[in-house]
């Protein structure tokens, strides 16, 4: 093997491995497993051609502690048949890390310099994916109230139902934002107000409000971080539409103000389900203590909860509508502070390298999981694990000595 310099044959086929992964929204879920398994498999054979290999153990085991917990949890897991799927679910958050890892200094490089590019192929899918939910709908448009509810009942073409549309809508419009700080010329500013401004009212008619006081929340951190005129204008603009829309549209103010938007179930308030639902997960926490009920009883014993207190949401399944009062659940206090410190790493070492971006992207994804299990559905942990790993793979330098090795005494001393 030629010491690695420059790009070759196996670093594109990276690259053009991560394009396609940006792609996925528009795919259906067997063709998205088919390229993540591309990818995964590109990655190991790009390590193994590479001059110098050295794995980053630091990067894998920081972003990676959720995982370990839900494994090890495995030992006192009595439902495991239950615990093997959502294990299965979660595998981004093990096989993203691993890949990314795998990837030398030189191909980091060569991958940052792509992230423009890597934002606007997914940017484009999403707009891409919008127009064909507002084509398919059009026959409605004309009544914005049944638009909605038939978005919300019919999903989209390929499978992704409204909810994680609006996760989508939420992460095109943070890059969008972030393209068009880059923008140079007036044409391409333009373009970017287009996009943004369809894809915000789209998100403003789904009425998810997880979505979008995340979005509002992320954007707004991002325009603080990088503090220029050109991005507090159009953050004040989107945050006027709100308010106008807030203090003028009785039909939106409603939706907004509910706490929590799951489907209803016989024909039950919302705030009754929503008051049940957290109710039940605050009352097994205690119960849960440090190290919870395992991956595959978590979920059964909220359901079990349920039964006291309303069968119908028994009947329905409700998971608990917050990916960490899950984690606590699944795998205790001991899980959750793992998963706490493995965010706060992110978020530290963004921080240090100024990687805005990336970190708007990581208090998006914090913010919308106060009210949305994003880890346990295909359609939220692929894109939690593909983004964050893209984003903060390169905030983790590698020693000079640390490659991949099976001996436990050199993985310890590569963690020194």
């Amino acid at each position: 093997m030629k010491k690695e310099t420059q790009i070759n044959k196996y670093h594109k086929a990276v690259l053009y491995a991560l394009y396609g992964l940006f792609l996925m929204p528009l795919l259906p879920k067997i063709a998205g497993n088919l390229m993540i398994g591309f990818f995964i498999i590109v990655s190991i054979v790009t390590y193994f051609n590479t001059f110098n290999r050295r794995f980053n153990w630091k990067f894998f085991i920081v972003i990676s502690l959720l995982y370990f917990s839900y494994i090890g949890s495995l030992l006192y897991s009595e439902n495991m048949e239950y615990a093997l799927r959502k294990l299965s679910t979660a595998s981004p958050l093990i096989f993203f890390p691993l890949s990314f890892s795998l990837f030398s200094p030189v191909l980091i490089d060569l991958i940052k310099k792509q992230v423009k590019n890597y934002t606007k192929v997914y940017v484009g899918s999403i707009v891409l994916l919008s127009l064909i939910v507002i084509i398919d709908n059009f026959n409605v448009i004309h009544d914005l109230e049944l638009f909605h509810d038939q978005i919300l009942e019919q999903g989209t073409v390929v499978g992704m139902d409204a909810l994680y549309l609006s996760l989508h809508i939420s992460l095109a419009l943070i890059s969008s934002v972030y393209l068009y700080f880059l923008s140079k010329k007036v044409w391409k500013a333009v373009v970017s107000i287009m996009i943004i401004s369809i894809l915000f009212v789209l998100l403003l008619i789904l009425s998810f409000k997880s979505a979008i006081i995340s979005f509002t929340v992320a954007f707004g951190l991002y325009a603080l971080m990088v503090n220029k005129t050109k991005l507090w204008t159009l953050f004040m603009s989107a945050t006027v539409l709100v308010i106008g829309l807030l203090t003028f549209s009785s039909s939106f103010n409603e939706k907004f103000n509910r706490l929590l938007i799951v489907k209803d179930s016989a024909h039950m308030e919302y705030a009754e389900i929503k008051n049940t639902i957290q109710s039940c997960s605050i009352e097994l926490i205690p119960e849960a203590g440090l190290f919870g009920f395992g991956l595959g009883d978590g979920k059964e014993e909220l359901i079990n909860c349920y039964d006291g207190k309303n069968s119908s949401l028994k009947n329905a399944s409700y998971n608990s509508h917050n990916q960490y009062l899950s984690v606590f659940l699944n795998v205790g206090l001991f899980g959750l502070i793992l998963f706490a410190f493995s965010l706060f790493a992110l978020l530290s070492t963004g921080l240090n390298h100024r990687n805005y971006l990336g970190i708007a992207i990581l208090i998006l994804f914090c913010v919308f999981m106060l009210a949305e299990n994003v880890l346990e559905r295909q359609q939220g942990v692929v894109y939690f694990a593909l983004f964050l790993n893209l984003f903060f793979v390169g905030n983790f330098k590698r020693s000079a000595l640390n490659p991949l090795v099976l001996s436990h005494e050199k993985v310890l001393d590569s963690l020194n």
